[in-house]
């Protein structure tokens, strides 16, 4: 059976992938200041760029749900889990401060599962 997420849960949902975005941008802007060689330089560019875009999508996002009243799809069990899963672990990076001492590659795994939340609710908005 379906489960439905109200407006809310979604908002806040989206406030912890934001706070991992926001997490993950200082952590790259501080890689930035080492002294990186040429490719892990561009590795790093491409991914501050996409924690930007991906953190400035979900504030959008946040935005038209407070603004429009927006009705969010029933979403599948296994999806639900899914996405508390992605929110769970998020959190736990952020309680950890993992995200403080990371690479570029495990940040790129953290945009990942924030990628994946975003297209989770991106396909679930009415």
């Amino acid at each position: 059976m379906p489960v439905q997420f109200s407006k809310s849960a979604v908002i806040e949902k989206n406030r912890i992938a934001i706070e991992a975005c926001d997490a993950t941008i200082d952590r790259l802007k501080e890689l930035g200041e080492e002294g990186l060689f040429a490719d892990d330089e561009a590795k790093r560019l491409v991914q501050l760029s996409r924690a930007v875009n991906t953190r400035t999508n979900l504030k959008q996002i946040n935005a038209n749900l407070r603004a429009a009243g927006t009705v969010v799809k029933p979403m599948a069990d296994n999806v639900v889990k899914e996405l508390n899963d992605l929110g769970n672990r998020l959190d736990q990076q952020i309680r950890n401060d993992l995200i403080a001492n990371a690479t570029i590659d495990f940040i790129t795994s953290v945009l990942k599962d924030v990628n994946r939340f975003r297209n989770i609710v991106d396909a679930h908005q009415g």
